[in-house]
């Protein structure tokens, strides 16, 4: 909520999904921007992983 506060008043920018933007928070139409972020997977070397894990890891490793 303080973020949202902030930036409704002006001092600040945040980069919100869709389904959290209210009424006072409109999106800027027209700018564009690429966010990218590197990730990482930790994971216990002895333990086998779930199949849903398994494909959320295959999934995110091959997403270039």
């Amino acid at each position: 909520e303080t973020i949202k506060m902030m930036v409704s008043v002006g001092m600040g920018w945040s980069l919100w999904p869709d389904n959290m933007l209210e009424d006072e928070l409109k999106p800027k139409q027209g700018s564009h921007i690429s966010v990218e972020r590197k990730l990482g997977i930790v994971r216990h070397p002895q333990r086998t992983l779930s199949n849903a894990a398994q494909a959320f890891i295959d999934l995110v490793l091959n997403d270039k």
